[in-house]
């Protein structure tokens, strides 16, 4: 008993001096708020900021990346990725501060994309896009305001930021292979089509003149699981190039588009050629010009000199006093007789005077002079009295200088 006591009397004291300590209750925290954004795409980067722990005293403990003494995971800055097969789904975020379990809280990943795509991607050319069973996530907002929102068509076919290219009011083509879908200014992505041709010319006659009358036998349209041949099931086939009408030349473009319809519906298009039918190249009235006249619309085509095209110009032998010779030739194009004048020299005109007045050459100053004066007299009269012919000129010009 009284060893009982020794030992009771001594631990009092070693108490009491501070030599053996009492263990110490371990701090607490809790999660005072998440952080600001607890909703992202998937894809997007976790982010911390905002979130506060409160501890045993009350105190208030902001989350900053400098701050070591935090652990969370997934961790700032982490890359949200959504399991496969989900287009909702929350992640659990767990924290951890100075070594203590904090607690866990969670935020919502959403798919950033088509969540559904339309039902129809097959069409025939001339159809419109059906986007009905389109669905997405949209965000609007931000920070702790951010909201998802399920956009789906029909049932949000009013609503203006939902935009289609092309548009679902825009007949698709051959050429067509997707479709763009917007919301606001943020592309969703595009939704693959295929469009087959609901019609095909490729044996329908697509080159006439003015003389002509369009005719589309042989054109073939895809109407659902039925193939309609014109002119076979001509009551329901209409244009916009009439098929009774002889057709007309677009002088700005020889190429026309013709806009196919059945039933009223347009079904495509093509392009034909109408151009002038020229007859064979005719000489014109005077014969020294040749030029096209279109049977279809009587215009004057291309117009040209004879002249231009004779290769080989045979004399005439017409030759008089002071009075050119004649020479004709034949225009490779039309075929027509040109004639033209042989020019003569001035001297050669002179030669003739002299030869026909007789004239022998004198040294005396005054006769040249005499009979300069009296030739240019006989010139003039003579010029007045025989006309030139064809195109040249009956005297040079020298002499008279």
């Amino acid at each position: 008993m009284k060893s009982k006591k020794v030992l009771a009397l001594l631990l009092t004291v070693l108490l009491l001096v501070g030599l053996v300590a009492v263990p110490a209750s371990a701090a607490s925290y809790t999660i005072n708020k998440t952080p600001t954004t607890t909703k992202y795409y998937d894809g997007d980067t976790l982010k911390l900021t905002g979130l506060q722990l409160k501890d045993d005293k009350n105190k208030n403990i902001n989350w900053k990346s400098s701050d070591k003494k935090f652990s969370v995971t997934p961790g700032n800055g982490d890359v949200l990725n959504l399991p496969d097969g989900y287009t909702e789904y929350d992640i659990t975020v767990s924290v951890t501060y100075d070594n203590v379990f904090v607690g866990t809280f969670d935020v919502t990943v959403y798919k950033d994309g088509f969540v559904s795509t339309p039902t129809k991607t097959a069409y025939q050319e001339g159809e419109m896009f059906d986007p009905s069973g389109v669905s997405f996530y949209s965000k609007s907002g931000s920070g702790a305001n951010i909201v998802f929102s399920l956009i789906s068509y029909p049932a949000d076919a009013g609503d203006a930021n939902l935009t289609f290219v092309p548009s679902i009011d825009t007949p698709l083509t051959k050429e067509t292979t997707e479709i763009t879908v917007k919301y606001g200014t943020r592309t969703i992505g595009t939704v693959p089509v295929t469009v087959t041709a609901a019609m095909d010319s490729s044996t329908v006659k697509k080159v006439y003149t003015d003389s002509d009358m369009f005719n589309p036998i042989g054109l073939s349209l895809k109407i659902g699981s039925e193939t309609v041949v014109y002119p076979t099931n001509k009551e329901h086939f209409s244009f916009t190039v009439p098929t009774d009408k002889t057709l007309t030349v677009d002088e700005n473009s020889a190429t026309q588009n013709v806009i196919v319809y059945y039933d009223g519906v347009e079904k495509g298009n093509f392009d034909i050629t109408v151009t002038h039918n020229f007859e064979a190249i005719v000489q014109l009235e005077g014969g020294t010009m040749h030029g096209q006249f279109c049977k279809g619309c009587g215009q004057l085509g291309s117009v040209d000199q004879c002249a231009n095209h004779v290769t080989e110009w045979i004399p005439n032998g017409d030759a008089g006093f002071l009075k050119q010779e004649s020479e004709t030739g034949t225009c490779s194009i039309c075929g027509g007789k040109v004639t033209r004048n042989i020019p003569k020299t001035d001297e050669q005109l002179e030669n003739e005077f002299n030869s026909y007045f007789n004239l022998a050459e004198t040294t005396n100053e005054t006769e040249p002079k005499i009979l300069h004066f009296f030739f240019l007299i006989i010139v003039r009269l003579v010029q007045t009295l025989i006309p030139a012919g064809g195109n040249g000129h009956v005297f040079g010009t020298g002499i008279f200088q």
